[in-house]
């Protein structure tokens, strides 16, 4: 769940050397795909899941106000809700960073795109179609 770290390239850089001993292995698991490498089916569905999903929720006008500080690329570290939902005013996770900053450290390191969503619906949906918006990374070997 990196993406609830400011510069989370530099914090995983700084915690694997610190703490992972040789040959050891890093999981990081459930980041938001770097918005502007999704497809733009991808980017639809996801914005559609996950719009529906949050009609459900009630207190409609927190959700617009929310909405409305996304939209304009705000961020207020004092707001609960934002500090939640970080990572779409930043538009995800930059993983070809990360994976360039893996990739000299460990012998073998794959990035596990996958489909998540909040609602049941469209995460049979997601799955089915193939989509993904999310991924995990599995590096092994760290060379230390």
């Amino acid at each position: 769940m990196l993406h609830h770290i400011p510069d989370y390239v530099s914090f995983v850089e700084n915690a694997i050397t610190r703490h992972l001993a040789r040959g050891g292995s890093l999981i990081t698991v459930q980041d938001p795909l770097w918005y502007p490498s999704l497809s733009p089916s991808d980017s639809y569905l996801t914005r559609l899941a996950y719009l529906s999903w949050r009609a459900t929720r009630g207190d409609y006008i927190e959700g617009a106000r929310t909405r409305l500080r996304r939209i304009r690329g705000f961020h207020d570290n004092r707001n609960p809700r934002d500090v939640v939902e970080y990572h779409v005013v930043r538009r995800g996770v930059d993983h070809s960073a990360l994976l360039s900053a893996l990739r000299p450290r460990f012998d073998a390191v794959s990035l596990l795109p996958y489909w998540s969503t909040q609602s049941a619906v469209w995460q049979r949906v997601g799955e089915r179609l193939g989509r993904a918006n999310t991924f995990s990374i599995l590096a092994r070997s760290f060379r230390r």
